[in-house]
């Protein structure tokens, strides 16, 4: 629609835009947590190895990782919009596929459909952030980020629980879930959104840049890994990391030569772009692990069952819930770099808490 058509509708188009990509968010985070919640019963009926189930989380940790940036500069040739309903419905198939994972390939397919999937997740996470600030960009721009922000703490908050109700029945509903809303959010997104900016023409892709990126990235996570898990032989995870280093060695030329790269490394020359970047990587790696291992250490040592251990683990969300729209009003008005530095210190202290609590330390919800 454009302009004049919602003002005829008597709906802000800022609401409008908000409703979609709540939706995307809602589901992106709720299939997050879920999934861990899922892992254990997935390991069991799939009968696959713990390193298999672990790269069920990692193969699409990796293809959002590599992906995202590409997805930044290919939206820049062919439009937001488009991109996003694209990710809806590849997130949609990928999801349906995942449900179909049979035992006889021990996992190995769902590996597989889980990367479909984070192909779709990085469509949706890329160009989310830019419709929203394209609607809201005469103010307010926080308070918009901070609903979509809402919509992923809800998401997460729910996943636990959701996924263990639905875990309890079949592991399947986990990934099934996702296809009404999929549907839903992708008829929605093409009968609604505009497109937040008018597409230069003259666009060249970043071919050496973007492989260069993926290959090395990809080299780099598969390599701790198995540094990590040591499945097969460590010469082949040193020759990883050196694929690695190269990689990115030869990414960085390329960006500095290309006309049109895909990452403007400027960008990381104003300081607070750069502290920001290195903040959001250190807090992302500091508690990626910590729901896949507390989801295997309430099912396992403990013995609890699914939908227990996703009420254990429901406060992460709950913060995010409490906290998100607070954070976003005082951005607006104060800006981030406080509030930014203050939620580290809070996250570092809760990990701290985490390293010290004894065994015994777990309420246990059998006896209430």
């Amino acid at each position: 629609m454009d302009t004049k058509a919602w003002k005829a509708t008597g709906i802000s188009y800022e609401w409008i835009a908000l409703s979609v990509t709540t939706i995307g968010a809602l589901m992106a985070a709720i299939d997050a947590s879920a999934v861990i919640i899922a892992l254990p019963t997935i390991m069991a009926e799939l009968q696959a190895s713990f390193i298999t189930v672990m790269w069920v989380l990692l193969a699409y940790m990796l293809i959002l990782a590599a992906v995202v940036p590409v997805v930044g500069r290919l939206a820049d040739m062919l439009g937001r919009k488009n991109l996003y309903n694209l990710g809806f419905v590849i997130f949609t198939v990928g999801s349906l596929l995942c449900a179909l994972a049979q035992p006889q390939y021990h996992g190995l397919d769902l590996v597989v459909y889980r990367m479909v999937q984070a192909v779709g997740g990085a469509l949706l996470i890329t160009n989310s952030a830019v419709i929203v600030t394209d609607a809201f960009r005469r103010g307010n721009v926080g308070f918009g980020l901070g609903v979509n922000g809402i919509a992923f703490s809800a998401g997460f908050l729910l996943g636990p629980v959701v996924g263990g109700v639905l875990t309890s029945v079949s592991w399947r509903l986990v990934f099934l879930i996702n296809v009404p809303i999929g549907i839903v959010g992708t008829i929605w997104g093409i009968l609604q959104l505009r497109e937040p900016v008018t597409l230069p023409t003259g666009q060249q892709f970043d071919w050496a840049g973007s492989l260069t990126f993926t290959l090395g990235l990809g080299a780099l996570l598969l390599g701790v890994s198995l540094y990590a898990f040591p499945v097969i032989a460590m010469g082949v995870v040193y020759v990883l990391f050196v694929v690695a280093a190269v990689s990115l060695a030869l990414f960085v030329v390329a960006e500095r030569r290309a006309p049109q790269p895909m990452l403007n490394l400027r960008l990381f020359e104003n300081r607070s772009f750069a502290y920001a970047s290195a903040a959001n990587g250190l807090n992302g790696l500091a508690r990626g692990a910590v729901l896949f291992v507390l989801t295997f250490f309430l099912q396992g040592p403990y013995g609890y069952d699914p939908l227990t251990a996703g009420i254990m683990l429901a406060p992460f969300g709950l913060a995010f819930l409490v906290v998100g729209p607070i954070s976003g009003y005082l951005s607006d008005r104060y800006g981030a770099r406080i509030l930014a530095t203050a939620g580290l210190l809070v996250s570092a202290g809760g990990l701290l808490g985490l390293v010290t609590a004894e065994h015994d330390a777990v309420f246990d919800l059998r006896r209430v």
